[in-house]
C-alpha cells in the first residue's frame, strides 16, 4: 500500500480532536484536584476559626477569675479587720461567727476560683504557640499573674493587688494583637495549600496554552500552502 507525503506528515500529528480529549480529562482532574484543595482549605479554616474562639473564650474567663480572685481578697481582708476589731471591742459571739462565716465563705469561693484560674492557664499554655512572639509574651504575662494570685492566702497586698492589674491590662491588650494576627493568618488560608492549588492553575493555563499552539501549528503545517514547506524541510 503506497502512503503519500501528505498521509505521511498527517500521521505524524495527530488529530487536534484526539488530544482534546486527552486535555479535557487532564484539566478536568486538575479543576477536581482544586476544588478537593479548597475543600480542606474550608475546613481547616472552620476548625482553627473554632479554635480561635474558644482561645478568646478561655483568655475571657481567666481574666474575670482574676477580678473574682481579688474581690475575694479583698472581702477576706475586710472580713478579718472586722473580726478583729469586734473581739476589741467584745461584740457577741453571734456578730464575730458571722464574720468568720463571710471569711470561710470567701475562701471557698478563692479557691474554687483558683483552680479555675490555674485550669485555664495550662489549657491556655498548651493551646498557644510559644513560637509566636506574641503569644510568648502574652503566656508570659498570663504566668506572672497567675503567681500574683498566689501571693497570700487572706491578706489583701495593695502592692501585689496593683501590679496584678498593671499584667492583667498587658494581657487584655496583648490578646487583642495575638488574636488580630491569629485572624489574619486564618483569612489567608493554609500556605501549603494555597502554593498547591497556585501550582494546579499554573499547569491548567500551561496546559491550554500549549494546546493552543498546537492547534495554530498542526493547521500551518497541514495547510495545502505549507506543503511544499514541508516537502523540502523532510527531504531538502
Amino acid at each position: 500500500m503506497k502512503i503519500t507525503l501528505e498521509q505521511g506528515v498527517a500521521g505524524m500529528w495527530p488529530e487536534p480532536k484526539d488530544l482534546a480529549f486527552v486535555v479535557a480529562a487532564v484539566v478536568a482532574g486538575l479543576f477536581s484536584y482544586i476544588v478537593s484543595l479548597n475543600s480542606k482549605d474550608s475546613a481547616i479554616t472552620d476548625i482553627r476559626v473554632k479554635w480561635l474562639e474558644e482561645l478568646k473564650e478561655e483568655t475571657a474567663q481567666l481574666i474575670s477569675y482574676f477580678y473574682a480572685q481579688r474581690r475575694c481578697k479583698r472581702a477576706i481582708s475586710i472580713n478579718l479587720e472586722k473580726l478583729t476589731g469586734a473581739r476589741r471591742e467584745g461584740l457577741s459571739e453571734e456578730t464575730k461567727n458571722g464574720f468568720r462565716e463571710e471569711v470561710k465563705r470567701e475562701k471557698d469561693i478563692k479557691r474554687q476560683n483558683h483552680r479555675e484560674l490555674v485550669k485555664r492557664w495550662h489549657k491556655l499554655k498548651i493551646e498557644l504557640n510559644s513560637r509566636d512572639e506574641c503569644f510568648a509574651m502574652l503566656l508570659k504575662h498570663i504566668s506572672k499573674l497567675v503567681s500574683y494570685m498566689e501571693i497570700g492566702d487572706s491578706k489583701y497586698d495593695k502592692d501585689v493587688a496593683y501590679r496584678a492589674r498593671w499584667k492583667n491590662r498587658h494581657i487584655t491588650k496583648l490578646s487583642r494583637i495575638a488574636y488580630k494576627n491569629e485572624w489574619e493568618r486564618i483569612k489567608q488560608g493554609d500556605a501549603k495549600i494555597a502554593a498547591s492549588r497556585k501550582r494546579a492553575y499554573w499547569y491548567i493555563t500551561g496546559l491550554v496554552f500549549l494546546y493552543s499552539v498546537y492547534i495554530f501549528v498542526h493547521a500551518a503545517f497541514l495547510s495545502s500552502d505549507a506543503k511544499g514547506g514541508v516537502f523540502f524541510m523532510i527531504f531538502g
